[in-house]
């Protein structure tokens, strides 16, 4: 871990530390009580020259309050809390607020923590030298502000009131701040100093100091009569038993510690650190776990801002310029794919234009009689005007059935079209003489397939084909029809006979009617 630094600040004392994975080392420690403070925090710092470092405020004088405001988002809400913060601490020099809880009834309101925070006077001299020697101050934190983040790490209780020894040095004073959190929520954080040096001289006003609180509580109506207050010990080990030693004359009063390796390891710094005080292991802790700063005052921190906003620029331009970098490898590389591709098309173009040249140079120039063309252009349409497509014969068979619904017709096929022997033997000369327009322009025979139910009687069924047969003879493009097989012998002369069966029979009675037609 890289050493990182940490400013601490209370009312007597002055601490410069710094922190590595081994922990928290006191580099700088002065009394604010000793009028040289300052030439020695400037000699310090001029001889050690941290980058930058966060300064943790311990005194007294903080003010706690808990508001309800609006449900407003944005700039307004940013705005009223300004608003409000200074009309209850008008002599904070120092504002901090937090959202708690929306409110469940009325206008359910916004429930937010406000902390104001005086500085004293030797702080006010501090900050001044460290603005003075443009000091790279990242950020400021409140540790009475920071006790209720280790709430977790102790017992569970309704209210509890946390004890822990402020650092520093004075002659013959100790400090200790009690902090008061409810449901959760902090309250208030109140800092004590006690006279003497020894634990039998400490400890008996430490104890008092802890009544005297919760009476004040109990007045306030923060505790309630019959409440109890669960004191929780965060001192050292030996302090903590001490401590324990002396009993507080109220019966409302439950004392009980908690060790501060069990709250580091709970807050996942590790066993292996020992720590002094809560103040310690808070600063640890945020050092480690970069905790956002509670304060960011202008002057103190604008060089810190301004560096930031360097470093980020700078770590911006570093990424767009990389950025810039693999953008041109990959265009290069599509560019060189896309150049390959334009290459194989002009090859193909050039190939393609010897092709054309070749071919222009081999085609044979045919001339073509116009007449000749008209010709081809007049047999074209006669071909297309004499052709037997399906649309025209089943247009023509369409209007001759209108009328014969229970007539089925089943198949229609070509009729070959049997030559004489005159044609013939003139086609084994080879003196036909027969045009190709008259030949396209014969006359066509089909054979239709008919079928009629077998519940019609004989002569039904003959009339019904008579019938359907001088419909088609009415059609003009139709020149003969006449029966080629039928499954009823109706005269003698039928080119095809087929006996009538003597018995009963459901088999339609199927017809085949010969169809010349010729298309005008």
């Amino acid at each position: 871990m890289q050493t990182k630094h940490a400013l601490y600040l209370s009312d007597v004392s002055i601490i410069f530390c710094g922190i590595d994975s081994n922990g928290a080392t006191d580099l700088f420690i002065h009394a604010l009580t000793e009028p040289d403070y300052i030439e020695a925090l400037q000699r310090f710092l001029s001889k050690h020259k941290p980058e930058s470092f966060s300064v943790f405020l311990d005194v007294m004088g903080e003010e706690f309050k808990h508001e309800p405001i609006p449900h407003i988002g944005g700039k307004d809400r940013e705005l009223l809390l300004e608003r409000k913060c200074r009309s209850l601490f008008s002599t904070a020099d120092l504002t901090w607020n937090k959202h708690l809880r929306r409110e469940k009834k009325g206008r359910k309101d916004d429930v937010y923590l406000l902390v104001g925070v005086p500085l004293p006077s030797v702080v006010e001299h501090v900050f001044d030298a460290l603005i003075e020697s443009k000091q790279n101050v990242s950020g400021i934190y409140s540790i009475s502000i920071l006790e209720q983040e280790i709430l977790a790490a102790l017992p569970s209780a309704q209210q509890t009131l946390i004890v822990s020894r402020v650092l520093g040095v004075s002659r013959g004073k100790k400090a200790y701040r009690q902090t008061f959190i409810k449901d959760g929520e902090l309250v208030m954080s109140r800092m004590t100093f006690i006279n003497g040096d020894t634990a039998e001289q400490v400890f008996p006003q430490l104890m008092n100091e802890i009544e005297r609180m919760r009476n004040f509580l109990n007045g306030t109506k923060q505790l309630g009569v019959n409440s109890n207050l669960d004191v929780v010990s965060l001192l050292n080990e030996a302090e903590s038993a001490q401590l324990l030693q002396y009993t507080a004359d109220s019966e409302k009063i439950n004392m009980s510690t908690v060790s501060l390796a069990d709250v580091a390891q709970k807050k996942r710094l590790g066993r292996h650190h020992s720590f002094s005080s809560l103040a310690e292991l808070l600063v640890l802790w945020v050092t480690v776990k970069n905790i956002k700063p509670h304060f960011h005052p202008e002057g103190l921190c604008g060089a810190h801002k301004t560096l930031n906003t360097r470093q980020w620029m700078s770590r911006c331009s570093a990424g767009l310029l990389t950025v810039s970098i693999m953008l041109a490898a990959v265009m290069g590389f599509l560019a060189s794919g896309e150049k390959a591709k334009v290459d194989a098309l002009q090859a193909d173009l050039v190939q393609l234009e010897n092709h054309k040249s070749h071919l222009a140079a081999n085609a044979r120039v045919t001339v073509v009689d116009p007449r000749t063309m008209k010709q081809v252009v007049d047999l074209s349409e006669q071909i297309n005007l004499y052709q037997y497509g399906p649309d025209k014969v089943f247009g023509i068979l369409s209007r001759a059935y209108r009328g014969f619904n229970e007539v089925s017709l089943m198949e229609l096929s070509w009729a070959k079209a049997e030559a004489s022997p005159q044609q013939n033997q003139r086609r084994r000369r080879g003196r036909d003489n027969t045009s190709f327009m008259d030949r396209v322009k014969a006359a066509r025979q089909f054979k239709l397939k008919l079928a009629l139910p077998a519940r019609l009687g004989n002569r039904e069924v003959l009339e019904k084909v008579g019938d359907f047969s001088a419909a088609l003879m009415e059609q003009p493009e139709i020149t003969a029809v006449s029966r080629e097989q039928a499954a009823i012998d109706a005269s003698a002369n039928a080119q095809m006979a087929a006996s009538l069966s003597g018995g009963a029979t459901n088999r339609p009675i199927e017809f085949t009617l010969l169809i010349t037609m010729e298309l005008l």
